[in-house]
C-alpha cells in the first residue's frame, strides 16, 4: 500500500513540475509577466534573507 501512495505522490509532483514549467513559459512571454516574476523573486530573496538572519540567532 505504501508503494502505491509513494507512486501517486511522485505522479502528482511530476504534474506540478510540468504545470510550473508551463506557467514559467507564459509568464516569460509577457512584459507584465516578467515584471510580476521580478517582484516575486525580490520577495523570495527578502524572505530567505530574513529566514537566514533568524536562523543565526
Amino acid at each position: 500500500m505504501r508503494g502505491v501512495a509513494l507512486r501517486q505522490q511522485a505522479q502528482r509532483l511530476e504534474l506540478f513540475a510540468d504545470l510550473s514549467e508551463r506557467v514559467e513559459e507564459v509568464i516569460a512571454s509577457t512584459s507584465e509577466g516578467v515584471a510580476i516574476k521580478r517582484q516575486f523573486n525580490e520577495r523570495v530573496v527578502r524572505i530567505n534573507v530574513k529566514s537566514d538572519s533568524t536562523n543565526l540567532r
